[in-house]
């Protein structure tokens, strides 16, 4: 299975969008920055289609992890994580 990392740096009522390969994106809107960590805004897509939107909370203790759709035969999987 092949893996990717990619890296960005979120910041307190920042909006970013990172992409995946040429078919998924992710678009980043940070609410809000408190001692706990970040309150986020994530919305996933494939090309254009918007396939999750929801809010979380991500913090140093706290890593989210996205399990997403198959990929030929593997499964995308997104790790956000305050560093």
């Amino acid at each position: 299975m092949e893996r990717t990392r990619y890296r960005g740096k979120c910041h307190a009522a920042a909006t970013g969008s990172v992409g995946i390969d040429p078919f998924f994106g992710l678009h980043v809107d940070a609410r809000g920055e408190s001692e706990a960590g970040y309150v986020l805004n994530l919305k996933l897509y494939k090309e254009k289609e918007l396939l999750l939107e929801t809010d979380t909370k991500l913090s140093k203790r706290s890593p989210l992890v996205i399990k997403g759709p198959q990929i030929g035969s593997g499964q995308l999987l997104l790790v956000l994580v305050v560093q």
